[in-house]
């Protein structure tokens, strides 16, 4: 991992900003500058019925590919998934931004295809974000840094405490970092004003600290501050200054009792809110303890099985779900236009379309049209005025009646005959290069 810490914290930036919804086609990805070096934006999602959003990277310099999750901005969507990840251990938006991150995977793989070097994918975000980001460095095997996240080791996903998968950049008096535990370990900072709040509250250095009573409500409610991104940005970052780490370590004592009192409280929020079945889960997932990193993916291909077959085109992890979620986008382009509420036949016909461009070896799907009369329905890659782009047609009304489940099935069938055929390729290259070796 050769991103800088400063890289990572203007990226779990970037991504507050609204970014065009989509992929973008080679050649046409905006680029933000980071320090002296430039990224280019592959993709951003925003998914309105989650509120999750994110961006994905890639290092003009190197190919290196980061994940930016977007973390918490005050929206509803974002109030209810931190105060679900308190009450029942799950974050909603969990699923989004696993199926991001595996985009990002199938973006480094294609690379790798081209240019013979497979680039290093890495997460990151802010709050939330950040969380976000931990939950999908363990579930696909991953590295990364983030921004005062909220802990992922006490949700429901068998996370464990600790490790050195990701570094966890935290400001001494944040009260969302402090309040769970984190997956890979965790770098503290302190400004003066931090240790004087703290102190105020009643936390000391002494070793006869707990005959001070403390107030770690207190100390949370006036250090809102601590939690903001700015803490780690630009001229005033954190992460440029020593002195910051130092006064961390020196005042030691009374922060880990400070964060230690706020997980405690959060770990009583949790169990009271949790149901009898919620805490039974929770007593199970204990016994059966944390699964190791990267297991939760090579647990799923297990289960669905590299054809993806027990999946529908339009959940993640399907092989045809990018394509999908590209058509989709361009069928809500068209209902929009038409005044039309999407339902489940734009569904169907986004189905339709995603198979039809998947069966002629497409990669994405760039944009949707219609014929004047409605008739028929065009998906394509590439520019509309491009004489070299790839275009497929499906029949509108038919479409719109396919079943997904018969699209879902189409690609995968379709995927699993590409991948039978280029093993068998491979296989006679092999033998070819093995019989010029024992002539020579």
């Amino acid at each position: 991992m050769t991103v800088p810490s400063q890289h990572y914290a203007n990226l779990s930036e970037d991504t507050y900003k609204n970014h065009a919804v989509g992929r973008r086609a080679p050649g046409h990805e905006e680029l933000v500058p980071v320090g002296n070096e430039t990224y280019a934006i592959l993709e951003h999602v925003d998914n309105k019925a989650t509120g999750y959003q994110g961006t994905i990277y890639r290092r003009e310099s190197t190919g290196e590919i980061v994940v930016a999750h977007r973390g918490t901005e005050g929206k509803i969507d974002d109030i209810l998934t931190d105060a679900s990840m308190v009450r029942s251990r799950h974050n909603p938006q969990a699923d989004d931004a696993l199926a991001l991150t595996k985009h990002a995977l199938d973006y480094a793989k294609d690379y790798g295809n081209r240019t013979g070097h497979q680039p290093e994918v890495t997460m990151t975000g802010h709050s939330l974000g950040g969380a976000l980001a931990q939950i999908s460095a363990h579930h696909y095997d991953l590295k990364g840094e983030t921004f005062n996240s909220y802990g992922a080791a006490s949700l429901s996903y068998r996370i464990p405490e600790g490790g050195n998968t990701m570094v966890n950049h935290v400001m001494a008096s944040d009260p969302v970092s402090a309040a769970s535990p984190h997956f890979g370990q965790v770098r503290i900072y302190a400004k003066p004003d931090e240790i004087s709040t703290l102190g105020h509250a009643g936390y000391s250095n002494s070793r006869a600290n707990f005959l001070i009573p403390d107030s770690p409500v207190l100390a949370a409610g006036t250090s809102l501050g601590a939690h903001k991104l700015d803490n780690f940005l630009k001229e005033g970052s954190v992460l440029s200054d020593p002195s910051a780490r130092t006064l961390a370590e020196t005042n030691k004592r009374m922060i880990n009792e400070y964060r230690t009192d706020l997980d405690q409280i959060r770990a009583g929020i949790t169990v009271i809110s949790r149901s009898g079945r919620g805490l039974g889960q929770d007593a199970i997932d204990a016994i059966r303890g944390p699964l190791a990193p990267g297991e939760p993916a090579k647990r799923d291909a297990r289960e669905h099985g590299n054809d993806h077959t027990s999946l529908r085109i339009d959940q993640p992890g399907h092989v045809g779900n990018t394509l999908f979620q590209d058509a989709q986008r361009g069928v809500h382009a068209q209902d929009a236009r038409a005044g039309r509420t999407p339902d489940q036949q734009s569904a169907q016909l986004s189905g339709s379309l995603a198979s039809e461009m998947h069966a002629v070896g497409g990669q994405r799907i760039d944009a949707v049209m219609m014929s004047p009369d409605a008739a028929r329905t065009f998906a394509v890659q590439g520019r509309v005025d491009d004489p070299a782009q790839l275009r497929v047609s499906v029949e509108t009304v038919a479409a719109m009646n396919t079943p997904l489940e018969q699209s879902s099935q189409r690609v995968a069938d379709n995927a699993a005959r590409q991948s039978v055929a280029l093993e068998q390729q491979q296989t006679q290259t092999q033998q070819q290069q093995q019989g010029a070796r024992a002539l020579g």
